[in-house]
């Protein structure tokens, strides 16, 4: 007999995260491709890692917090902006040629979605937790 070690079934992350991207997309999606472009923040939910307020806005704790060298957790959760404003886009792109320096100015977006103050932060998440945050922050991009 197999046992389900999910915190959320498969069909009930489904439709949360239908609902979520839905709620925030400015044309709402086909169903199967929000599954797929989604599919690592599908397993966060069924963990119980990513869950969302009555407003749809997700809060997600790291599968693997951020410790500081000296083994303290600095960094176990993360609560997303819903959208990166006008006036915050020009902060965000400050310093940068946009045309040339594309990541640079995604991962500050990324971060800036994250609530992280630095992109530095990025670097520090697992592989897994990085993606769910990329997914997730791609919903408000």
């Amino acid at each position: 007999m197999k046992t389900s070690t999910s915190a959320v079934s498969e069909e009930v992350a489904e439709k949360e995260l239908i609902n979520f991207y839905n709620h925030f997309a400015l044309v709402p999606g086909e169903d199967e491709e929000i599954l797929d472009e989604l599919n690592i923040a599908k397993l966060a939910i069924m963990k119980g890692l990513l869950v969302f307020d009555e407003n749809k806005v997700p809060t997600f704790s790291l599968k693997e917090p951020v410790k500081s060298e000296g083994g303290e957790v600095v960094l176990d959760s993360i609560t997303f902006k819903t959208r990166i404003f006008p006036n915050e886009h020009i902060k965000i792109s400050k310093g940068l040629n946009i045309q040339k320096q594309t990541m640079e100015y995604a991962l500050r977006c990324t971060a800036h979605l994250a609530g992280l103050t630095s992109t530095s932060y990025l670097n520090k998440l697992s592989k897994f937790d990085y993606t769910v945050v990329q997914q997730v922050g791609t919903v408000f991009a």
